[in-house]
């Protein structure tokens, strides 16, 4: 369980495609001084222009980032995002598209409700005829 926005067992995944401005923005908060630092964070990016990754270095951010020389898709990103993930040892994966919002404290009350044992219930069920 999170206690005090605790997110040292959680991997912060990002996707990046033509979205340097997005995937700096979601970096910088991210890692600001203020919040609770996540266990790892990843940047998956299709074709990246260099500029991700010059940041990260000048900014010291402890960042795993993968630049691929092919365009990967959503669901291709998603897949390095999760199995990138996976070999951190990590108990949780919070993956977010490069136009997606995230905080650290939303992430903690996420992990915490995943925690808690609440069930979701399905918003949409696949394979059923509407009326």
């Amino acid at each position: 369980m999170i206690e005090n926005g605790d997110l040292r067992d959680v991997a912060l995944a990002i996707s990046a495609f033509k979205s340097d401005s997005q995937v700096l923005n979601l970096l910088t908060r991210a890692f600001a001084a203020e919040q609770p630092q996540f266990g790892a964070v990843i940047v998956v990016d299709s074709l990246g222009s260099g500029r991700i990754e010059r940041a990260v270095e000048e900014n010291g951010w402890a960042v795993r980032y993968i630049n691929s020389p092919t365009n990967l898709g959503s669901a291709g990103n998603l897949d390095l995002r999760l199995r990138t993930a996976a070999e951190t040892g990590l108990k949780w994966c919070l993956a977010v598209n490069h136009d997606g919002e995230v905080t650290p404290a939303k992430a903690a009350k996420l992990v915490a409700h995943a925690s808690s044992g609440a069930s979701c219930q399905p918003i949409i069920t696949i394979g059923v005829s509407a009326p």
